[in-house]
């Protein structure tokens, strides 16, 4: 969730994508031919191609979302992605890229051309050793990119640039404990003056144990290095989580630990809980999801590193075989220990219908609203609806 930006000296400097690109090809092309483990990422299936298309129009009362009484307007767009994913007895590569065309009827300054890449590999060193590395790239509106809104950032519609890398090792020490390292390098950028782009680095480690066939527990060390505009901060978490299975059909989750970090600018530390706690359960056709985390990072377009208390929950109901209603919910509190009447309060609600019309081809009705509260300002909200047309096709 975090990485450092260029501004860092050179020793902190995350791999680029050429590095990490080259490395999965590496790990694939020399996996071994001996026999597979209980540690396999997965049956390694024949190779295959996977093609997606789809239609979208659409219509959103503030498409700016960047003033409390924006322009309306309606979109079309188009869009295609193309998987291919190879796999070995011991390791897995994939490949994937797509984009969208996006055209607006009035506000013509947000007509733009989408895109986005990604590389991402799995690979067995041993029986109790497995590595994965992957690398994603987006350009889209900063609405819509996931580094945004998977943590409640609710910013207006221009265009943003991702770039998260990731790398992993487990070990599994026993057949019940299992240790692992971790590091991310994630920069964000936008074509706009009026959001402020960063990054980040984040290295940890962790230890998990199962104590009982439904409980686990584990113990996590992480630190994170954001950056903004040449200014540093540093964040120290420690955290303890401990989950449990609730028959076959439920699992619940609680973390709990301590941040210290120094905000951007100040020459002084903080220290803040930090936790949260989750449940997921199934039963018939229904799915449910709830939970409260709450963290330290960088808010990315703010210029900010925040205590960030976020919500969310989702209801997903198969309706019929055919159909699947599923209802999303997301709520930041964002707080910046640095600036005493900064809080931000973002809310984002969406509701999809979806309908299977015939092998590979599917309808999806969808409703969303969105809220950004940061006083003194006045409320941004916005809604729209759309309809999207969808198909699917697999070949090896």
């Amino acid at each position: 969730m975090t990485g450092n930006s260029k501004a860092v000296a050179e020793v902190h400097r995350g791999p680029t994508g050429r590095g990490w690109l080259a490395m999965l090809l590496i790990l694939w092309s020399t996996a071994p031919s001996s026999a597979q483990s209980v540690l396999d990422p997965a049956p390694a299936p024949l190779p295959q191609w996977n093609l997606s298309v789809d239609a979208q129009e659409g219509y959103d009362d503030n498409v700016r979302f960047a003033a409390p009484e924006g322009p309306g307007d309606l979109v079309t767009r188009l869009g295609a992605r193309l998987d291919r994913t190879w796999s070995g007895r011991r390791g897995r590569f994939a490949l994937s890229g797509g984009g969208h065309g996006s055209l607006y009827r009035r506000v013509s300054e947000l007509d733009h051309f989408t895109y986005g890449a990604d590389a991402d590999g799995s690979y067995l060193l041993s029986p109790r050793a497995v590595i994965r590395v992957s690398d994603t790239w987006r350009t889209s509106y900063a609405s819509e990119l996931a580094a945004l809104t998977a943590s409640g950032l609710l910013l207006p519609a221009v265009l943003g640039r991702a770039n998260t890398a990731r790398g992993s090792v487990s070990y599994s020490a026993s057949r019940r404990t299992t240790a692992s390292l971790e590091l991310q390098h994630e920069t964000v950028s936008f074509d706009s003056p009026s959001l402020v782009g960063g990054s980040t680095l984040t290295a940890g480690a962790g230890v998990s144990r199962e104590l009982r066939r439904a409980d686990t527990a584990s113990a996590a060390y992480q630190y994170q290095l954001s950056t903004v505009l040449g200014e540093h901060s540093v964040t120290h978490t420690v955290q303890g989580a401990w989950s449990r299975a609730l028959g076959t059909s439920a699992h619940a989750r609680v973390r709990v630990g301590a941040s210290r970090f120094r905000p951007l600018m100040t020459s002084w530390s903080r220290t803040t809980p930090v936790g949260g706690a989750g449940l997921d359960a199934r039963w018939g056709r229904q799915a449910i999801e709830a939970r409260y985390d709450r963290f330290v990072d960088l808010a990315y377009g703010l210029g900010r590193v925040r205590i960030n208390g976020l919500f969310s929950a989702r209801y997903a109901l198969s309706v019929t075989p055919e159909m699947v209603l599923d209802l999303r919910a997301i709520r930041a509190r964002n707080l910046d220990p640095a600036d005493a009447s900064f809080e931000l309060t973002n809310t984002d609600l969406v509701a999809n219908l979806r309908y299977a019309l015939a092998r590979g081809f599917a309808v999806v009705a969808s409703y969303s609203r969105r809220k950004s509260v940061q006083a003194p300002s006045l409320p941004i909200a916005s809604q729209g609806a759309a309809v999207f047309f969808t198909y699917g096709r697999a070949w090896r």
